[in-house]
This record gives structure tokens, C-alpha cells and sequence, in this order.
């Protein structure tokens, strides 16, 4: 067993994930740290640049309180591709401070065609206390017979349309 912390070098990383049948426990962390913050964090101290964490909705993952809350704490985007669709929603979450003590959330949601990922269609303010939604993919395999493009390169064209206003 093999535990990772942020004292953990690039280098060492590399030799560990070569190494087969090892297992690597988290390290270094608060118990009542999101593992999005925690996987951010790490890749941060691996990588020694900035990242930007993105949380891919499958299965209707996005109408979950604890996504809502996480991705709107710490500015995630969220992606969310229904089935037999050709829409990727990007979601952005804003807590908006009510009164001293109250605060509400609310999201836009940034539509793409993906086959055209780069191109906004729309953006409109959605409801966060809406439980129901389109099924989304299961998989991230999905993807493959939906867009002419690799998932990385995707989620890129994705991201950048949704932070043009």
C-alpha cells in the first residue's frame, strides 16, 4: 500500500502508476474534504500548474445537493450531456449572499450542439431546486458515436464557450 501526499513528486508518480497491482490511498487530507477539492489540490502539487477541475453530470449527478453546493463553493463548472441528444449543457453555479446569514443559488445553463461545441446556442437561468431532468449518459463512451471529436478536446470547446459572454 502506497500512500500519496503533496510531498509526492512528479517523478515518484510516474514510477508508482508504472508499477502493476499497486494501490494508491489518499493522504494528506481532511476528512471532511470534498474529493473534487482533494484531486485539485493534488494535481496542483503533481503538476506545479493551476487546474481547473470540471465535474461531468452522468446519470443526473447534477441535480444532487452536495454537486450544487461543491461546484458552486469553488466556481466548477459542471457538463451534462443528455441521451440521444446532440445538446452538452455547461452549468455554472453563483451563491448569492440574501441576508447576513442567507444565501440562494441559482445556475445558468450554457447550451451547445456538439457537434459544434464552440458555438453558445443559448444561455438561460435555471431552477437548482429542480429534481427532475432528461436521463443523461451513463457513460462517457456515449460520446463516441455522438461527436466527431475526442472527450478532452470536447471538454475544452465546451469550457471556452461557456466563459464567452
Amino acid at each position: 500500500m502506497v500512500v500519496v501526499h503533496k510531498e509526492t513528486t512528479k517523478e515518484i508518480m510516474k514510477i508508482l502508476l508504472d508499477m502493476d497491482g499497486i494501490l494508491l490511498n489518499r493522504g494528506d487530507t481532511d476528512n471532511s474534504e470534498e474529493e473534487i477539492i482533494y484531486f485539485k489540490r493534488m494535481a496542483e502539487c503533481c503538476s506545479g500548474d493551476l487546474c481547473l477541475p470540471v465535474i461531468i453530470s452522468l446519470r443526473n449527478g447534477k441535480m444532487k445537493d452536495s454537486i450544487q453546493k461543491t461546484a458552486a463553493d469553488e466556481g466548477i463548472p459542471v457538463i451534462s450531456f443528455t441521451q440521444e441528444c446532440v445538446d452538452a449543457v455547461v452549468i455554472t453555479y453563483q451563491v448569492q449572499k440574501t441576508s447576513e446569514s442567507n444565501f440562494h443559488l441559482s445556475a445558468k445553463e450554457h447550451v451547445f450542439d456538439i457537434k459544434t461545441p464552440w458555438a453558445r446556442k443559448r444561455v438561460k437561468n435555471t431552477d437548482v431546486s429542480r429534481k427532475t431532468d432528461q436521463n443523461e449518459i451513463e457513460s462517457i463512451e456515449e460520446l463516441r458515436y455522438l461527436s466527431n471529436f475526442s472527450f478532452d478536446v470536447l471538454v475544452c470547446y465546451l469550457l471556452i464557450g461557456a466563459k464567452e459572454e
